[in-house]
């Protein structure tokens, strides 16, 4: 066993673990985002029901 062996163990793994925190951070990003877009699209909806109740309320009398 040299002594660069133990080196370019050490190298692939920092590599691995940086692919590996890569991959968690995107899966993060993506999770948030869509969580995000989930919570304006309820937003709107309830605005809309509001509008949809407040114009059936002029159109009543």
């Amino acid at each position: 066993m040299s002594l660069s062996e133990p080196v370019v163990f050490f190298l692939t793994t920092l590599v691995y673990l940086g692919f590996f925190f890569l991959l968690l951070w995107s899966l993060y990003s993506v999770v948030t985002s869509l969580r995000s877009i989930a919570q304006s699209q309820q937003q709107m909806t309830t605005i809309q029901a509001e509008i949809l109740k407040k114009l059936s309320k002029q159109e009543k009398p």
